[in-house]
């Protein structure tokens, strides 16, 4: 999505030159939904291969980090 919001400027004023100004919104809505619905196929996949950390491990490793003072640090 970063890319997106580095490039949203950028189709808003294509859309305007092309006389579709008042659609950009909607036009970059539905772009933000495709990339979403991309990334959820990904992660299903990932999933079904077996590719994931159990929630147990990741809480554990978080607890952890917060622990040793990880996510206090700037």
């Amino acid at each position: 999505m970063t890319t997106m919001t580095m490039t949203a400027p950028k189709i808003k004023r294509a859309m305007v030159n092309v006389g579709l100004g008042d659609r950009a919104n909607e036009f970059l809505s539905i772009l933000d939904e495709m990339e979403l619905d991309r990334r959820l196929a990904i992660s299903m996949a990932q999933a079904d291969r077996g590719e994931f950390v159990p929630m147990e491990e990741l809480m554990r490793e978080l607890d952890e980090e917060f622990a040793e003072g990880y996510y206090g640090q700037i």
